[in-house]
């Protein structure tokens, strides 16, 4: 049996849910090997896992920690600036310093048409049992359509 072991790259991060194949950046030999799709949305940090013989990647990875909420909400409103026209934020009571939950098991994106007007953009996280957490919310006046153009970039982003 081949003996592994984990090397940490703080830059190195994980794409929820995705595989465990490393794509590359290719920007030099040493670039960061990246897990998931490049360019979206990174949840979490991994450790590489290597061969102790050799040192070299077996091509997996380890989740090691989770990216901290707020920035994740950051990166998803970045992706979406350009089209927002009233707000998108954190949700309330979603702590921005938090990890990104290991036990997510899908991120779900969906437009909400509003009480007295405006649409509503939802992101929320389901976890393995069931439980779902919102953790931001957008407010658009431009109708339904832009709300699901907002939804589906986001869903795009974060690969759903």
């Amino acid at each position: 049996m081949t003996q592994t072991a984990y090397q940490e790259y703080n830059d190195v991060k994980y794409n929820y849910g995705r595989g465990v194949m490393p794509e590359k950046f290719g920007h030099g030999p040493e670039s960061p090997e990246v897990f998931g799709f490049t360019g979206k949305i990174h949840v979490a940090y991994c450790a590489s896992i290597i061969r102790l013989s050799d040192g070299e990647s077996t091509g997996y990875c380890k989740r090691t920690r989770g990216r901290r909420i707020g920035d994740v909400v950051q990166d998803a409103y970045n992706i979406i600036r350009d089209m927002v026209d009233e707000y998108c934020h954190l949700a309330c009571g979603v702590d921005a310093d938090a990890e990104w939950p290991e036990d997510v098991h899908w991120v779900a994106v969906y437009p909400v048409t509003g009480g007295s007007e405006g649409h509503y953009v939802h992101v929320d996280l389901v976890n393995n049992d069931g439980h779902r957490t919102m953790i931001m919310l957008g407010k658009t006046f431009q109708g339904m359509d832009h709300a699901m153009a907002l939804c589906a970039k986001l869903i795009a982003a974060f690969g759903c």
